[in-house]
This record gives structure tokens, sequence and C-alpha cells, in this order.
């Protein structure tokens, strides 16, 4: 439906892109990292944030439909009707809901505003108000309630709706969704299509107001309705924010010209490619005896012999051999990719089949678009290529520069996008792929600027997972400029490489494919050739178009989990034995004339006493002869350092988000000054404790910090401004060292796969080079004030489960080209140009291995990439197979509990003392049967954590270091630069 395009411009940068246009900004009294040195001034330093959070908020909305009404006219009545059924939303559900907050709400911000009048809110009567439990403001006083009314009286009465038409020449309705983690969303009235409620509303205030304008609160929705109801403008609000409601104002009145653009495509449910994969799909094999313990079958909270099926005679027997997955049959053809790439090739699939037969294609709004109170025009005014031919020898760029004139009458921003596409050969391309984009100044009516954006050819390779390497292909690659996909195509150059065939431009690895080494999904492939993968491809469209029938749909079946509570099998089922659980009453020990609750007590006893052992010596010895500061300044050598740590606490130090290790820092924390979660200190080896906090659209304390609930990831890439991305990064980590946060668990950088995702939201784009730009810019900004992120989740979390029970066990195949292409060129980029601290797996597996014992993955990041930080898992991560994640590709097991202690403790000396792995019973049900876990294993991993410390602030802290002499970025930790910018 992109039936009032208009033109507009921006620039952007991808990788190591140079963008020569930094936009000019007013300065903002920004609070320095020594005012934060208590909870009790946080609340000022908390409103200097204001300004930019409602910047973010303005130029996060898109415009989607105009047809003149907006701006609204000076002394304009409104109605304001929260038709949602889930209300006015802050957030998605889950880690970073925003709640708690002193939120502006859009019914406060008009009334704020001078030149708008607010005539009633109707609310839903469920909820009594427009937010959510949580996330509403405090109780208003009664004599401050004469604006609501009931929303029911509207939806059920034409004359109510009337009435309220009456004294109100404009209704604004409010569409509402609540998607988040563990809750995906379902193509259903009420939730991807509007609910009964939502049409009544939208069928009488079109009827009897003059204008009718909607804003979305939410990530994505079925558009149809756009037609079928004469509305006058729609906007895309999504979540954006504390200041959300001054957002609004502001722009209803004219006071900001919206300059938000698409970063996901609005379309059909039925047209995205992704949507028959998203599912649960799963093998469910016939019943079966198992004689040999030593064996496992997976998922392995499924594992065979499975205890809760019960033990006879030494025969294990279990119902099903279920295994989980989604297969990415649209390949490297999600998103905007597609839409733009199959429009023409559906077309003529469509014309040759029958009615039945055909393939929905309706796209609403493009990537990339977004209207304006006034019009732009862009040219291409100059552009310089490189003469060499690119090699793995030689980094070239591609330089471009635009012009963008505002062509109206009123001041706007405009935002130029540049887009490639590439050419066919061994490989095919999509059309077009975003490579840079760049945000303008606010431009007067006849004002022009320039900007320029520089690029590394590179960044338009492909992976070729037969040679191994990333390839450009000889021939033309057509170069597009504009202010959203369909308007680039309108300016155009063409790079031209005179090349035989392809040459390659990096190399590498297959490692993370379907068939990758130990991956369990090419195990049952063997058995299964039903569930192999095939990829869509445009020139065999007709056999390669994802169609999901693969496997049973899990809504199909009658089949069920018989096993125990998947929590308890992840974190090892120790707890439930030692508490006498009767889950695993028909535990065995191996020890037969021991019961399995003595048996694990006396392990968890084991465990105590070193814990105790470690205590006396602290306490006996005091520091020993090497602390951590010694390894820093090569005093002694890391090896020499770790030479002093006993196994306590090695293993302990390995366990973090909690306090098990506390008892070696030498002093207790009272509750309330640092966060509860994080990793634990050593006095004894001078080793400093750090905190992580949840995040990653607001920093979540637990030491009565006031924190700013910022627009969510989403929101933040629809502004398409990096450099004021990069300004919230700033002013987040600040609040990190307000809330005694070492770590911030963000940002979070997954692709958005398919809308019914529940927790796009929090994700950045559709797009992995936007994702990557503006992830990069947060971070960039994070880390400059002392404080770490950890990306999250790596990789490939584009669903949170059907009916919220799979999430966590899913395995999501598909070809490396696509996951590198796709869904780990997010993760290289902000790699490659912010350093992160620390990177999160992700719950699920892919092809076939859960993110915590990726190592092929991880080998990527860490080789290919540069990545020299910490991985940690997601809380309870993959802990029932500890002993396998701390092998290959896990650094921290959070959070920690003495019974997750216990189990690697033990796992460490059953190898010490008796050279072999866990048996079935001592591995707690799981497949670490059979491993060992060396002192070795666990001084290479703390090696990593270490190394990572001693370049964090909290160190330069602990030893009274000057920051900026240990650190890459330009932080101290009194950092004097201004936030810089908002305007």
């Amino acid at each position: 439906m992109r039936l009032r395009l208009q033109k507009a411009v921006a620039c952007s940068l991808a990788g190591a892109m140079v963008l020569s246009c930094a936009p000019t900004v007013q300065a903002v009294e920004i609070i320095q990292a020594s005012d934060y040195s208590d909870a009790s001034s946080t609340q000022d330093t908390t409103e200097k944030f204001e300004a930019l959070s409602r910047q973010v908020a303005k130029e996060s909305i898109v415009m989607l439909e105009n047809n003149g009404v907006l701006p609204l006219e000076s002394g304009s009545k409104i109605t304001l009707i929260s038709a949602g059924s889930f209300k006015l939303s802050g957030s998605g559900s889950g880690g970073s809901r925003a709640s708690d907050e002193a939120t502006i709400t859009p019914a406060e911000g008009i009334e704020a505003n001078p030149d708008l009048v607010l005539m009633r809110e109707v609310m839903d009567e469920e909820s009594g108000g427009m937010f959510p439990p949580g996330f509403a403001p405090e109780t208003e006083a009664e004599e401050e309630k004469e604006l609501v009314k009931d929303f029911t009286e509207f939806v059920s009465s034409e004359e109510k709706a009337a009435e309220y038409a009456a004294d109100s020449d404009t209704a604004v309705i409010w569409i509402s969704r609540s998607p988040g983690e563990g809750n995906d969303r379902y193509a259903e009235k009420g939730d991807w299509y509007l609910s009964d409620k939502e049409e009544k509303a939208l069928e009488y205030a079109t009827k009897y107001f003059d204008k009718v304008i909607v804003f979305l609160n939410l990530p994505n929705i079925d558009m149809a309705w756009v037609e079928q109801y004469d509305v006058d403008a729609v906007l895309l609000y999504g979540y954006a924010g504390a200041q959300g409601g001054n957002a609004v104002a502001d722009i209803l009145s004219g006071a900001v010209n919206p300059s938000g653009k698409l970063v996901d495509t609005l379309a059909s449910i039925e047209s995205y490619p992704s949507t028959a994969n998203f599912k649960t799909s799963a093998l469910a094999v016939e019943e079966f005896t198992m004689e040999d313990t030593s064996l496992r079958h997976f998922p392995w909270w499924l594992d065979t012999p499975n205890p809760a099926y019960g033990y006879d005679n030494g025969t294990w027997i279990r119902p099903y051999d279920e295994y989980y997955f989604t297969k990415y049959e649209e390949g490297i053809y999600n998103g905007y990719r597609y839409f733009s790439t199959f429009e023409d090739i559906v077309a003529e699939y469509n014309a040759q089949v029958s009615e039945e037969e055909q393939v929905p294609f309706k796209v609403y709004y493009d990537f990339g678009y977004g209207l304006s109170y006034t019009d732009f025009a862009i040219e291409i005014v100059d552009y310089t290529f490189p003469e060499e031919i690119p090699s793995t020898e030689n980094d070239l760029q591609i330089s471009i520069t635009a012009k963008v004139t505002n062509t109206g009458d009123v001041a706007g921003k405009d935002v130029v996008e540049f887009y490639y596409g590439a050419p066919d050969g061994v490989l095919e391309n999509p059309s077009m792929e975003l490579v840079a984009f760049a945000k303008t100044d606010e431009l007067e009516p006849g004002q022009s600027q320039e900007v320029t954006v520089t690029f590394d050819v590179y960044d338009m390779a492909d992976w070729y997972e037969e040679d191994a390497a990333y390839i450009l292909m000889g021939g033309d690659y057509n170069l597009y400029v504009g202010d959203s996909m369909d308007g680039a195509k309108e300016n155009s150059v063409v790079y031209s490489l005179d090349v035989e065939g392809y040459t390659a431009v990096r190399e590498g690895s297959n490692l993370a494919g379907p068939a990758q080494e130990d991956g369990t999904y090419d195990q049952y492939l063997e058995d299964y050739p039903e569930i192999e993968l095939t990829e869509l491809s445009k020139y065999d469209y007709e056999n390669t178009k994802p169609t999901g029938s693969a496997g049973i749909d899990k809504k199909d079946t009658e089949i069920q989990d018989k096993a125990v509570d998947a929590d308890s099998a992840k974190r090892n089922r120790y707890e439930a034995a030692v508490n006498g659980d009767e889950d695993v009453a028909n535990y065995e020990s191996p020890d037969k004339e021991v019961s399995y609750q003595d048996y694990y007590t006396d392990l968890l006893d084991k465990t105590n006493a070193a814990i105790a052992e470690a205590q006396e010596l602290y306490a006996s010895e005091g520091k020993a002869e090497y602390q951590l500061i010694d390894v820093y300044e090569g005093n002694c050598t890391m090896d020499e350092f770790l030479d002093q740590w006993t196994d306590i606490e090695l293993c302990t130090y390995v366990l973090g988000a909690g306090r098990i290790g506390q008892q070696f820092s030498g002093e207790e924390q009272e509750e309330g000054q640092r966060n509860p979660d994080g990793v634990q200190g050593n006095a004894r080896l001078g080793v400093p404790e750090f905190s992580v906090s949840d995040g990653p659209n607001k920093v979540g304390t637990s030491n009565g910090c006031t924190t700013t609930a910022w627009p969510c990831g989403t929101n933040r890439s629809q502004t398409w401004n990096e450099e004021l991305i990069y300004q919230v990064g700033l002013a987040t980590g600040y609040e990190c060292l307000a809330g005694s946060t070492e770590i911030l668990l963000g940002p979070a950088l997954n692709i958005d796969r398919n809308p019914l995702c529940g927790r796009n939201y929090e994700y950045f784009s559709e797009d992995p080079v936007m994702t990557g730009i503006m992830a990069a810019a947060l971070t960039n900004g994070i880390q400059e004030s002392g404080c770490g992120v950890s990306l999250k989740h790596f990789a490939a979390n584009q669903m949170e489960g059907e009916n919220n029970d799979r999430w966590n066990k899913l395995d999501s195949v598909m070809s490396e080209r696509t996951l590198r292409e796709i869904y780990l060129k997010n993760f290289e980029i902000v790699i490659k140009n912010s350093d992160p601290t620390s990177l999160m797996t992700s719950y699920n597996m892919v092809n076939g291995k859960y993110g915590s014992c990726a190592d092929e993955m991880m080998q990527i990041a860490r080789e290919e990439w540069g990545f020299n930080g910490i991985s940690m898992t997601d809380w309870s991560g993959d802990w029932g197979n500890a002993v396998t994640m701390f092998q290959t590709a896990t650094d921290l097991g959070m959070p920690s509990n003495i019974y997750m202690l216990t189990y690697i403790y033990t796992a460490l000396k059953i190898s010490e003392e008796e050279d072999r792995g866990l048996t079935y019973q001592e591995a707690g049900g799981n497949f670490d049967i059979g491993k060992q876990l060396t002192r070795e294993d666990l001084e290479e991993i703390v090696k990593n954590t270490l190394n990572t410390t001693m370049r964090m602030k909290v160190f330069a802290d602990y030893y009274g270091l000057d920051y900026s002499e240990i650190s890459d970025y330009e932080g101290t930790s009194q950092f004097q630069t201004e936030l810089g910018s908002v305007q």
C-alpha cells in the first residue's frame, strides 16, 4: 500500500564505514560519572536524560499514512481512544520491560501541549486505564479522572460515539499489543488481526469524527484494515519509552516533523516466506527400549535412558524420542530481500496455477518507508570506486556522496538509504541489500546537505560454502541511493568488477552449517531424510518455495512431554535428588548400598567442606603471594597466578550471577549496595567482582537507582540516526554506573525473521546491517563509560516457541551461508567495530548444537572476527550439559546455585582422583555421561574472564588505576565529555 510515498534522504555506516556528515547538535547537560556516587542523586540525573529519550521517541515514530490531516490545526479537540485489547503498552514483556517509571502517557502529552485540547480518554473497562499492571503511573486523584470514559460504551453504542464526536473533531485511536519473552504472537483476531472491539471502534470513529488518526502501539500487525476504513492518518508508535506521550503530542501538533523509517517490511502474514516454518515441528519416533545406558539421544532433557519413565533390570523405556526444529527454508531471502526479489517471480507462478495453489504476496509498506510533513529530493553528486581488483590481500573502499534538498514548505530531517544489487554467478543474490545509511540535519525549506558514506567492497561479498570463503562475483554491482527502497531505484551508479567467475576476499571454514561436527541435526538426517533442508531459489521457485511440511506440527499431535520439569533438568537433578523430589524417586545411586538421596547429599556435603577449607585458607594466610594486579603489571604469568587457586575457587568462578563465591571475597555485601547478580570476586587473590543487570532497553538495578525506560530496539533503529543512538549508549553507560553494574545484558540483536516472534520489539530490524550498525553505536556509547555489554542472543533466536513450551529446545536449521550472511553478520559488525565485553549464548540450538556448546560458532567469533571477551550463558542456559559447555563455548554459566557448584566440583574431583568421566547417575541424567572436566579446562576459561576483567573499569577502580590507561576506549572514571547532542 505504497499510496502516499514521498521521497526522502539519509546516509549511514556499515561495518567499518566512515560517515562524513555528522549531524549538528545542541548540547544537553549531562551528569558526570562521579555524580552517581550514591543512589540519592540518581533521580536528578535521570531527569537530565528525558530530553534525549524524547528526541529518540520523536525520531522513531513512523508516519505510514497522512491525507493532509496532520499536523493538526491549533485548538483541535481530541478524543483519545484506547482500542487495544492489551491497552497501551510501554514495551513487550521480559527482561527489558519498561515499568515503575514516571512515564508520560499520550493523554498527559496532549494535555501539556498548548495547541491541542484533550476532551476525554475512552479506556477499556477491564484495566481501568490505558496501562497494563506494573506500568501505570501513580493513581490520579479522583477529581482528575473526569476525562476517563468507558470504552465498552463507545463500541457498543453508536449513539455514544456520536455524542463524543459532537464536541471533538479528532479521534485518536490506539491499537496495542504486548508480546514478549516466552510469548510469541498468533495470527488470530485480537493479536495479529484487529479484535472485534477494535474494528467497531474504527467503524464508529470514521463514521462520526471529522478526523481519525490511528497509532500502532506494537511492532507489527496486519494492515488490511487501512483500506477498509477511511482513516486519515496512521503512525507506527511502537514502544517509544518513557517520553513517548510527549513525542506523540509533538508530532500531532506539528512541533516535530516525523522522520522515522521502517526497519521491517509490513506485509500480510501469509506473505512472509518464514511463516510456513514459524512453528514447532517435531519428529516422534516409535517407542523403543535401550539396554546400553551410556548412550544418549537428544534433546538432553528427554535423554535416554530417562529415570522418569522407570528402571527395570537395566532396561530403560520411554514412549517417544522427540526432536524439535524449525527450518529456515527461505534462506538468505529474509524480509525485504524476499519481497524485493520475488514479486514478479511469485506473480508469474500464480498465473500458472489454480487459485488454491497460489502463493500470497501482499506488501503494505516497504522496508525503509516513512512519510514526512515536507518533501525531499536526492541526487548522487559524487562517487569513488577502487581501481584494484579486490582479493584477500587488500581492503578496498567505495565512497558515494548524495545531495539532499528540502523541496517542501516546512523544516524536517530525512534519511538517505544506500543499497546494492550484486550479480549472480556461482551463487544467486537478492535484488537489493542495505549497505549504508545516514540521517540529515534538520533542513529548512530550500536547504540542501551533502552526505557521504564510505564502505568496504567486502561488505557486498557472499559466503561460498564450496570454497569456505567470502567471494565477490564478476559483473555489475548496482548501487542505489534514495529515501526508501522504491525511491532508491531512481538514483543508481554501477560498480563493475572485471573478474572471471569470482574472487575470494575473506577466507574461513564451514564450521556451523547443518553438517557441523557432532551436530545432532546431521545425525537425525541420516535416519529421517524428510527433514532435509531445501532453501528458496529464484531460479527454481516451484520446487524450493517454503512449505514447512517436514515433521509434525505439535498442535496436530498428542505428543506430550513426560520428562521431568525442563528447568530442573537444565540445572541438573542434584537439587531434586537431595530434596527427595518424587519426580526422581526412581534414581539409583552408583553405590547400590546407598540411597540416591544420601548419595547426592554426600556430594553436597563434600562441596560445602571444600568451601569451608577455602575459607580457612583465606583466614589463615590472607592474601595470596600473587594478586591479579601482578599479572597485569607483568610480575607473574597468568599460569603462576592460577597455580594459587584451589579447585573449589576455580569451580566457583565459572559460575556467575550469584553469591556462592562471596565467602571468598573477604567481606559481605549489604543488600541494596550492589546488584546481587554477577561474577563473585576473590579478595584472597585480588580479583574484583563485577555485577550484571538486565537490559537492553532499560538498566535493571537492585540498589534503588532510577533509570530511564528508553525506546525499544526497533524504535531506536527507526530513527536511522546512529549518532543519536550512540548518545543513548553514553547515557545508558552512566546509568549502569549508577546501578553498580559492570555489564549490561544487552543489546539484543537477533534478526526479525517473522513478525509473530514475541521479542521482535527488543531486536533492531529484519536487516543485519541496520542491526549491526545501531547495536554497535549503542555498544560504543555504553562501553565508553567503562561499563561493558553482553550481546545477545548468540545466535538465531527468532522464535519464542509455540505454546511457550519449546522456545528453549528448538533447533534452528539453516545453511552456513544463511547463518553467516543474515544471522551472524549483525554480531560480526558489532564485534569488529565495538569490541564488546561479552556474548550471551542463546537457548536454542543452531543446526543441532546449543549455543552454550556451539564451539564452532564461538570459533568464528573469536578467530575470524577478533572477539576476545567473555562468553556467558543465558539464565539457566544449558545447565544439563554443564561439563560439555565449559569444554566448548562457555566461560560463565549463569546463574549459579550450590547444586550446580556441587555438580561441577564432583566432575572435577572424579576426573582428578579416578581419571574418568561421569556415570549416568553422577551426571544427573544429562548427556555429560562419560565426560571428564579437568583443571586445565577450568583454568583455560578462567583465563579468558580474568583477561577481560583487566580491561574493565571495575578493575581500574579496584586497584586505584586510571581507567584510560588500561582500556581500549576513551573513557575515564571521571568521564568529562558531554553527552553531546539532542536537536
